[in-house]
């Protein structure tokens, strides 16, 4: 948020609408260390909510998430169909959210 924007490099909560906040720097640190990413390896943190990905793993889903109320969300998956691992492939750690 605009009146928020003086925070934006201290190591300090953001606080958004309905009550929520952006999780302070130091704690979205941890979290990704906890990952023990590798050399080389990226990260993408995305928006408002904390999802770290990490890796080399290629997307295997996509998402349509659609607000249908202040505090509730709606997903549909952008897959028609189930895609199967590559023969001899090297299975990389998948990720849940």
């Amino acid at each position: 948020p605009e009146e928020q924007r003086y925070r934006a490099y201290a190591d300090a909560e953001v606080p958004l609408a309905r009550g929520q906040h952006m999780l302070r720097p130091s704690v979205a640190g941890r979290l990704l260390q906890a990952l023990l990413p590798e050399p080389g390896e990226r990260v993408l943190e995305v928006g408002g909510r904390l999802f770290l990905v990490v890796g080399t793993a290629p997307v295997m889903d996509a998402r349509l998430v659609r607000r249908t109320a202040a505090d509730a969300c709606m997903t549909h998956s952008l897959f028609e169909t189930v895609i199967d691992p590559l023969v001899n492939a090297v299975q990389v750690p998948q990720f849940r959210f």
